[in-house]
């Protein structure tokens, strides 16, 4: 498994060329890492075209790769509001990966257009598959308006963080509390 990249290559063209993305129920996207990637000049619509992705209901996102799975990167300066990232309730995202991996709370722009305005990235479901002796761990507050689920084998750190988490909360895996609150707020 790759890395999944949904690229834009900013050279005009208009609103017509703006990359969307949409997994749908039962769709399962299967990578090593979701990269958002804007190039060019800047001479067409500049930061003011939006990327879009969309996890609707009932779709899967497996995530397998290390400390960044979910990055945005951009040569020309992204505008609030300008990459937008969809997840139904009724989604799920899948940590699975065999080495040590960081859940992000939020994503901003790695690239050399400067920073945008951080993304908050609230889950739907949240499954914690990985296998790696430093297991999953929670790169920030994480909001889950699903369910949170840490399978056999898997391995969840929770960190110094507060989760808050809609649905159901299941372990059998191994989940390791390390000044971690969780808020189970129901649904």
């Amino acid at each position: 498994t790759g890395d999944f990249t949904i690229y834009n290559n900013d050279e005009g063209g208009g609103d017509a060329n703006e990359p969307r993305v949409t997994i749908n129920s039962p769709c399962v996207l299967s990578a090593n890492k979701l990269a958002l990637i804007q190039t060019g000049n800047g001479n067409g619509n500049g930061g003011s075209r939006i990327i879009t992705f969309n996890a609707n209901s009932g779709a899967t996102v497996n995530l397998s790769g290390g400390t960044n799975p979910i990055s945005i990167s951009s040569q020309t300066s992204l505008e609030t509001g300008k990459v937008v990232f969809n997840i139904n309730s009724g989604s799920t995202f899948n940590y699975s990966g065999s080495v040590a991996q960081t859940i992000p709370a939020s994503i901003s722009n790695s690239g050399s257009g400067g920073t945008s305005n951080s993304i908050a990235l609230n889950y739907g479901n949240l499954t914690i598959n990985n296998t790696n002796a430093s297991g999953a761990t929670a790169g920030g507050n994480l909001t889950v308006n699903g369910a949170l689920a840490i399978n056999n084998g898997g391995k969840f750190v929770g960190g110094s963080h507060t989760h808050t988490v809609a649905g159901n909360l299941t372990n059998d895996g191994t989940y390791t509390l390390s000044g971690t609150t969780i808020n189970l707020t129901g649904n």
